[in-house]
């Protein structure tokens, strides 16, 4: 289900909130959140709670202080290895993975599956499986922003930086 296309006003609320329109969506505020999302289901609601919870212990911060955006929490949960959080390396990966799921429905991070333009994706099939794994986000991002590869220039490469830093973990 796409984020807009959601009945309950709430996440336009959030949406709008994290957007910049008001203040950012806490990690408390999130856990509150899921639990309205019901169209997901209870162990999925959990899940999700599980993954803010980890998320709010890796940062060392209260709940209401970890604010919901990739640009603040990508040098929080990712600046080390997942053993320096105490996790493992399957939960370390299951609470991202929760964490992003989550951002992506407050409407604050890049979406991760996205049909390339046809030419992106005609250059991207030229390439090797190592230079797609390496490229992919480079693809999403001109692809969301509606760059051709014609349209590239120096200042994209900027442009690309600044997606990444605020719009993924």
């Amino acid at each position: 289900m796409d984020f807009n296309e959601h009945k309950n006003t709430s996440f336009g609320a959030a949406q709008a909130t994290c957007i910049g329109l008001a203040a950012p969506i806490t990690a408390a505020e999130a856990m509150r959140l899921v639990e309205a999302w019901t169209d997901l289901s209870e162990t999925r609601r959990r899940d999700l709670r599980s993954a803010i919870s980890g998320t709010v212990k890796m940062c060392g911060l209260p709940a209401t202080s970890v604010i919901m955006t990739p640009a603040f929490l990508s040098p929080r949960v990712v600046a080390k290895p997942p053993a320096g959080y105490g996790l493992s390396d399957q939960r370390h990966s299951a609470v991202l993975s929760g964490l992003r799921f989550v951002l992506r429905r407050l409407g604050v991070h890049a979406p991760f599956r996205v049909a390339f333009v046809p030419a992106w994706e005609a250059l991207r099939e030229r390439l090797g499986h190592f230079e797609q794994t390496a490229l992919a986000a480079w693809f999403r991002f001109a692809t969301v922003e509606g760059i051709l590869p014609c349209d590239v220039e120096a200042s994209t490469i900027d442009q690309f930086e600044r997606w990444a830093r605020e719009r993924t973990l």
